[in-house]
């Protein structure tokens, strides 16, 4: 289920996501609660399981960032084992250090980065990133918008969605999309 994309541009995460939730039967509800938010000076956005993004999102404390560690040092070896702890904390089942249910865009400090089921933090060379259900078409929808200076990145991001919802059953409007200036 679902689609979310963000973009990183002038220290600046745009994300965007739908309202999808796809059960095991193929059913589609589309939901109040958004798959994107900003919690302190990180923006969220989840796809797979709502119950991970409701964790990430009112229980989850992000833990502060000592300045003598690099970005992905913070990431590595302080955000992610407390959030693991969170996670486990509230019931997740977390095997062979996996989750089977987690897929997450985090934009934090005008960078972008992906946590996959092994907790392992992507960051790709492109300034974009996707995940979900319809990830592909986003991101293909995007790399060929992401030039075109009569939209801004809210609508290239709108758009991108509109296209994953086209070709993906599991990803349906309404969109959202915030955005996080970096401090």
């Amino acid at each position: 289920m679902t689609c979310i994309i963000g973009y990183s541009k002038n220290d600046t995460i745009y994300m965007g996501g739908d309202s999808a939730a796809v059960n095991s039967y193929h059913e589609i509800d589309i939901r109040q609660d958004r798959k994107v938010f900003i919690k302190r000076d990180m923006i969220f956005g989840f796809s797979a399981s709502y119950r991970v993004g409701q964790i990430l999102k009112y229980d989850f404390k992000i833990p502060d960032h000592n300045h003598n560690l690099t970005n992905d040092e913070y990431l590595h070896s302080v955000l992610i084992p407390k959030m693991i702890g969170t996670l486990k904390e509230k019931g997740k089942t977390i095997k062979n250090g996996e989750i089977s249910d987690l897929s997450i865009l985090i934009g934090y400090k005008g960078f972008l980065y992906e946590i996959q089921e092994d907790f392992q933090i992507s960051q790709l060379q492109i300034p974009f990133c996707a995940c979900g259900a319809g990830a592909n078409f986003a991101k293909g929808a995007f790399y060929v918008l992401e030039n075109n200076k009569k939209l801004s990145a809210k609508n290239k991001i709108l758009k991108s969605l509109e296209t994953s919802s086209y070709f993906s059953a599991a990803v349906s409007p309404p969109f959202y999309v915030l955005k996080l200036k970096s401090k």
